[in-house]
Order: C-alpha cells, then sequence, then structure tokens
C-alpha cells in the first residue's frame, strides 16, 4: 500500500517522473513554457486589440471598452516582459504564467458577473470551453494546474448554481431546473475534461522532454570521464562568442587543465591506467567546481566554464586545486596514485575582451607557467 501511495505522490509532484529527472529537465520545461506563452501572448494581444477596436465602433459593445481596453494594455505589458525581460531560467517565468491564467479565467468570470453573458461570451459553454484550452499552454507539476483549473471550474459551476436558483421560483421552474441541470453538468464534466487534459498533456510532455534530456546528455557527455564533451565544449563556445560580439552583460571565467606525465604513464604502465588518470583528474576537477562545466577537449586536455557561485571564488578554487594536487603529488606511493593536473585561469573583461580566443589564450599560457613551475619543483626534488 506504501508503494502505491507513494507512486500516486511521485505522479502528482512530478508528472511520472523522479524528482531527480524532474530537477533535470527544468530547464526544458520552463524554454518551452517561456515560447508557448510568448506566442500566446502575442495572438491575445492582438484578439484583445481587434475586440477593443470593436467595442468602440459597434455602439452595442460599447459597455465593455473598458474591459478589452484593460486586457489590451494587460497583454501589451505581458509581451513586452515575456520577449524582453524573462528568460527561461527567470525565477519569475512559472509564477507569472500561472498569474496570467488566472488573470484570464477571473475576467472571463467576472463578466458573467458584471454583463450579460450572452452579449460578450455567446453561451456558459465558452467559460468551459477555454477552461478545456488552457493545458495546452502550461506544463508543470500537476498538482498545481488541478488546484487551478478545480478553483476556476468550481467557481464557474457555483457562480451558474447561484445565477439559476434565483429563476426556480419564476414562472417557469421546469425550464429553471432543466438550466440549472445543464449548466451543473457543464461545469463539472469541463472541469474534469480540463483536469484530465491537463495530467495526460503533462505526463507526455514530461515523457518527451525527459527523452530530449536524455540523449542530449548522452550526445554532450565524455564516455570516458562523465563530464561534458569537445562537441558541448564547441556549442558553449559559439554561444559564448555570440554574446560577447552582442555586448551582453554577463560574467565568466575559463580554467584550462593539462594532466601531467599522462604519456609516460600509458608507455610504461598501459593505457587502462593512462584511462585511469584522466578519471581521476575529471573528478578532482568536478569536485571542486560546483556550479560550472567541465569539459575534456582532447585527450589529456580539460576546460572549465566558471559561472554561478564558483565565479565569485574563481581564483581561491584554483589555489585550493593547486595545492590539492600537490599534496596528492607528495603523498602518492605510486605513480599509479597520482593525479597531477597543470592549471590556467582566465576571467573575461567585457571592456578589453572582444572574442573568445584571446581569454582561452591567456588562461593557456598561465596553463602553461604553472606546467613549467610543477615540472621545475619535481626537478628539484629529483636531484
Amino acid at each position: 500500500m506504501e508503494v502505491k501511495e507513494n507512486k500516486f505522490k511521485n505522479f502528482i509532484l512530478y508528472g511520472g517522473t523522479s524528482k531527480e529527472e524532474f530537477e533535470q529537465i527544468k530547464p526544458l520545461i520552463n524554454a518551452r513554457n517561456l515560447k508557448t506563452w510568448q506566442v500566446n501572448s502575442i495572438v491575445l494581444e492582438i484578439l484583445f486589440l481587434i475586440l477593443f477596436i470593436v467595442s468602440i465602433i459597434v455602439p452595442t459593445f460599447s459597455t465593455y471598452t473598458p474591459y478589452f481596453g484593460g486586457l489590451a494594455v494587460y497583454t501589451i505589458l505581458l509581451v513586452l516582459i515575456l520577449l524582453l525581460a524573462v528568460k527561461p531560467t527567470s525565477k519569475v517565468l512559472l509564477p507569472l504564467l500561472y498569474f496570467s491564467l488566472a488573470a484570464m479565467l477571473t475576467t472571463l468570470l467576472l463578466c458573467f458577473v458584471i454583463a450579460d453573458a450572452s452579449l460578450i461570451l455567446g453561451s456558459a459553454l465558452v467559460f468551459p470551453a477555454i477552461l478545456v484550452c488552457l493545458p495546452f499552454f502550461l506544463i508543470d507539476r500537476p498538482i498545481r494546474p488541478i488546484i487551478l483549473f478545480f478553483t476556476f471550474g468550481t467557481a464557474f459551476t457555483v457562480f451558474q448554481t447561484v445565477m439559476n436558483a434565483r429563476f426556480l421560483g419564476g414562472e417557469n421552474p421546469e425550464l429553471a431546473w432543466a438550466t440549472l441541470y445543464q449548466d451543473l453538468i457543464i461545469g463539472i464534466v469541463f472541469t474534469f475534461i480540463s483536469i484530465a487534459l491537463a495530467i495526460y498533456i503533462i505526463f507526455v510532455s514530461f515523457r518527451r522532454l525527459a527523452n530530449i534530456y536524455h540523449v542530449e546528455k548522452e550526445r554532450d557527455t565524455d564516455a570516458l570521464t562523465g563530464v561534458k564533451n569537445a562537441i558541448a565544449y564547441d556549442r558553449e563556445v559559439a554561444d559564448i562568442t555570440n554574446k560577447i560580439k552582442r555586448k551582453v552583460d554577463f560574467r565568466f571565467a575559463i580554467v584550462v587543465c593539462d594532466i601531467n606525465g599522462l604519456k609516460s604513464m600509458n608507455d610504461t604502465f598501459g593505457h587502462k591506467q593512462g584511462d585511469n588518470l584522466i578519471i581521476r583528474a575529471a573528478k578532482l576537477l568536478k569536485s571542486s567546481f560546483k556550479t560550472s562545466y567541465v569539459y575534456r577537449i582532447g585527450g589529456d586536455e580539460f576546460v572549465v566554464i566558471v559561472t554561478g557561485a564558483d565565479y565569485g571564488s574563481r581564483d581561491q578554487i584554483v589555489r585550493n586545486l593547486k595545492e590539492k594536487v600537490e599534496q596528492i603529488h607528495n603523498d602518492s606511493k605510486s605513480p599509479l596514485e597520482d593525479t597531477s593536473i597543470a592549471l590556467g585561469i582566465s576571467t573575461y573583461s567585457r571592456q578589453n575582451d572582444y572574442d573568445y580566443v584571446t581569454i582561452f589564450s591567456r588562461a593557456d599560457e598561465d596553463m602553461y607557467n604553472n606546467k613549467h613551475l610543477i615540472k621545475n619543483k619535481q626537478k628539484i626534488l629529483d636531484e
């Protein structure tokens, strides 16, 4: 019984994926939602502007000019925010989208309260129909859209019940009861259809995005070490180069790393031990840089693109890593236990750097200086 409850809870919270997998595909989910809502907000803006113009021209609809005008202004702001200010990595993305969903649904409900629904929406079927369409525009943890759609579906059902109840004691109570039953059925059925659609769309989308993530991860991962490979590095360099050309305000540093003694290890102990040395070096780099990607760009060459929390303490991380490498070398009782890495670092300056190659060259030169220093120390010890 406990296993079933856990599975159900997992499905409601993560849409059929594990918590770890959900965290991995979250950037893809946010990117999909942002793209969908950028298009959706532009379409809504055009629609509300058309309705606003019609309400000005056609006297019958003049009562609704302020409503459509307000919606037009709101969607203008939404379009500007989604196109210019919000990124897939932004923490405000999902709250903004849920707020937009709630604002649209609240506006539709208010149309029933403030004015004659038949003039604005055509019939009581329009709100539930829109409710059914909304699951296609936003995917997230199933629990969130379920709560949203259930809340507004219930609000619609309650409102229609209250509205119809006023006519039960009128001249035609049979028609009033029939209308009440009809609206109750419409509200309940469409609400559960909306929730079922949301669950299904989220489940299918999560599986598809998880497959995309795993394919991309396999494509970008170095099979020996588990760090990112040269293909991923080339794509990252292209992206950085583009940002530098566009003078985007962002911060990063490059750490160039080269394993010392790999050729000697391969020649003396065989390529299996050489591979073990590469694996140890990769683990050491990954454990040192917590928020940055490590790339293996050659047999014994690694590059770290330093970002996030690592960026602020980059020099200290490199110093600590150099000390750790020296300590490992000093404590090693045989070459098979040693892991010697030469390191060089260079930080991007928006004012002075105009291409990636310049930054990389500085880091590469710093790495070779460190390599010579390590070799000179070793010579002194050997003597």
